[in-house]
């Protein structure tokens, strides 16, 4: 029988990074019949082929080809191409990994929806891409209707229609090239009729490898590169959709041309090298990028002017005092409800270490950029039309797998005088708040994986993009918050435990119920009743209302250790400790002085310390230096808590609605929101 995917792996001297890989293709869900993985052995010398024949010899859908080495990865994956029978192609890099689910999940989509190809997401060690393509799945688009394909998706590590790459004859360039991967896959784009999106969990694992080259070893050859840049660009003919044509033009102009000429790699070249790709890139923007320029945001459209001016110098200048800027993110203020993890965040753009920020110029009616950018190098830029489209968008990267989940929230710009209410200077802040709610993220709304987790935030707009972690403000900052509490969510119950790294940056640890965080605030415990059955109210958040788990308060004293049944209950978003009634008879505990510590889950579990207790000669408790929490108190933290919930119910209607608007109507409202709150 045909088997339904054929995977194809070019292998040239993988070494020990090919085991990860075969281990991925052997633990496939879709059944061993139903696909089969044609290895391309591109003369490897370090013994791969040997391995790849042995592998051959034990798994029946496995194929090994030998070829000379060819210098590049084109001809292996061709050769792997014509010789594949699946009804799909799968190309896969012999350092890189599958999903387990990963076949099983990209030929459903594709049979469902008669799919040419089908993009899985994808999780990476090795580049920074936007995951905008994932936030949702897609069951058909196209280029006209999604045009970041165009913007941040022209590998080719998909699942093709083979009969699609045939007939259009869609094959790789052979021998050494730049973007060959982009040729092939803007070609397949192009033939295709319906492309699906699977944006619901991760199939692809781009690996870094620990022997990759220095920088220095991945300078572009300029001829080349411009050859192949008017190539890729001549797919899309004066023929074709006009605005499909400017969509590439921008995209190989800014990603291509202008970010190259820009940033560690192009500083630290060599001064000659510098000149020719300056030259050879001012001839290609002349010939084919003008129309572009104007469109492009204020940093990239100073660097195209200097570049279309033929002015190197003033070009490195800027490359100089661009490179200092990154984005600074700080939490001012965090807190849970109904187990969403809300955080309001102020972004900004500064300059390195002096941490002094970018600043705008409110003048006459128009918004000018920082003079200190470029008024030396061009003279004053108008960003007053670019100021709707300054974003930031938050998410959660698991540190071990690069697995990026975006998490949806609001931010709006703000544009704060430096010093009085009359100076026209101006600091450009984006203010927000997203609610994480790590049982629910991406478009399966499945709980986050356990593991560490960052907070992550990217700038994108006056022609910048930066991207950082979400960081808390240290000790003694003005806008320095009580801890974040740890919280106990979902069923099975899981330890999610945000803290701040040493440098401030926000991270989260998720795991079972041994996961304990290290300790909790002391200072946010409540006592609620002392007595035969004595109850604490914990600072941890809890997105239940009732039984969460159950467990023991164990009491350390000079008697020894006793344990008492215990019941963790939510309470307003809170975890409340109450001892289980059945432990509650007179007697049952000496009397003495008791260090008293909570473990949620069972004797085994790690304790958290809840404060002491005097325990009396009738048994009762007499609960030591915890703050009493009234009966008022815990209506009004109900009452609170409940007010928020709405107010968070109604953001969340809203911010839906908004989605649904047409694009221009949001750039309106975002506009008049910046001006509002300046």
């Amino acid at each position: 029988m045909r088997p339904h995917v054929s995977v194809v792996i070019p292998a040239h001297n993988p070494g020990p990074y090919v085991e990860p890989c075969i281990r991925s293709i052997l633990r496939q869900t879709l059944r061993r019949d139903r696909f089969e993985v044609v290895f391309v052995d591109d003369g490897s010398t370090d013994g791969t082929g040997d391995r790849l024949d042995r592998l051959a010899r034990e798994q029946p859908h496995v194929r090994v080809i030998h070829i000379p080495a060819s210098g590049a990865p084109g001809r292996p994956r061709n050769v792997g191409l014509g010789a594949a029978i699946g009804e799909y192609i799968q190309f896969l890099d012999a350092d890189d990994e599958l999903a387990p689910r990963a076949l099983q999940r990209l030929y459903r989509m594709a049979r469902a929806n008669r799919s040419d190809i089908v993009l899985g997401k994808f999780a990476s060690e090795t580049m920074s891409r936007r995951q905008d393509l994932f936030t949702r799945t897609r069951a058909t688009a196209t280029l006209a209707n999604t045009p970041q394909l165009l913007d941040a998706s022209l590998g080719p590590t998909k699942l093709f229609r083979a009969a699609l790459l045939r007939e259009a004859e869609v094959a790789f360039p052979e021998g050494w090239r730049q973007m060959e991967d982009q040729l092939f896959t803007l070609r397949a784009y192009l033939a295709a009729d319906v492309i699906s999106i699977l944006g619901d969990e991760p199939c692809y694992y781009f690996n870094k490898r620990e022997d990759e080259g220095h920088i220095s070893a991945e300078l572009v050859d300029a001829a080349s590169h411009v050859e192949h840049l008017r190539e890729l660009l001549g797919e899309v003919g004066p023929s074709m959709d006009a605005q499909l044509r400017a969509r590439l033009a921008s995209r190989l102009y800014r990603t291509e041309v202008l970010n190259r000429l820009v940033g560690e790699q192009f500083l630290a070249a060599p001064e000659d090298y510098q000149e020719v790709l300056f030259d050879a890139f001012r001839v290609l923007a002349l010939e084919l990028f003008g129309d572009v320029h104007e469109g492009l945001g204020a940093f990239a459209r100073i660097r195209s002017r200097l570049l279309l001016d033929g002015d190197l110098e003033n070009l490195r200048e800027l490359a100089r005092r661009t490179q200092a800027f990154s984005v600074d993110a700080r939490v001012t203020h965090a807190s849970w409800t109904h187990g969403r993890l809300s955080l309001d965040f102020r972004a900004i753009l500064s300059r390195g270490s002096d941490a002094h920020p970018l600043t705008l110029i409110e003048r006459d009616g128009s918004t000018l950029l920082d003079p200190a950018v470029a008024d030396d190098l061009v003279g004053p830029v108008d960003v007053t039309g670019e100021l709707a489209s300054i974003r930031v968008q938050l998410s959660v990267v698991d540190r071990q797998t690069a697995l990026e989940w975006i998490v949806s929230g609001d931010a709006g710009l703000q544009l704060r005088p430096v010093g009085d209410a009359n100076d026209e200077l101006r600091i450009p802040s984006l203010v927000g708040l997203v609610q994480l709610d790590t049982e629910r993220v991406g478009p399966a709304e499945r709980p986050l994986d356990d593991g560490a987790w960052d907070v992550q935030i990217r700038w994108s707009g006056l022609g910048f993009g930066a991207t950082d972690l979400l960081r808390i403000p240290p000790p003694g900052r003005r806008e320095e918050r009580q801890p974040i509490w740890p919280a106990v969510l979902g069923r099975p119950v899981r330890w999610v435990v945000p803290r701040a790294g040493e440098d401030g940056a926000l991270g989260i640890a998720i795991g079972g119920l041994q996961r304990v965080p290290a300790s909790i605030d002391a200072a946010g415990l409540r006592a609620i009743r002392g007595g035969a059955l004595p109850a604490i109210a914990m600072p941890i958040a809890t997105d239940r209302v009732g039984l969460v788990e159950s467990g023991v308060l164990r009491l350390h004293g000079a008697t020894g250790q006793i344990d008492l049944p215990a019941r963790f209950s939510g309470f307003a978003g809170g975890l409340t400790l109450s001892v289980d009634a059945r432990a509650g008879g007179h007697g049952l505990v000496p009397r003495g002085r008791y260090e008293l510590t909570a473990h949620v889950g069972g004797s085994d579990a790690a304790g958290l310390a809840v404060g002491a207790a005097l325990v009396r000669d009738d048994g009762r408790f007499v609960l030591l230096g915890l703050q009493r929490e009234s009966t008022f108190a815990r209506a009004r933290s109900w009452l609170a808590w409940t007010g928020r919930s709405s107010l968070l119910a109604l953001r969340r209607r809203a911010r839906a609605a908004f989605r649904r608007l047409p694009s221009g109507t949001k750039d309106a409202i975002r506009a008049g929101l910046s001006r509002r709150r300046s």
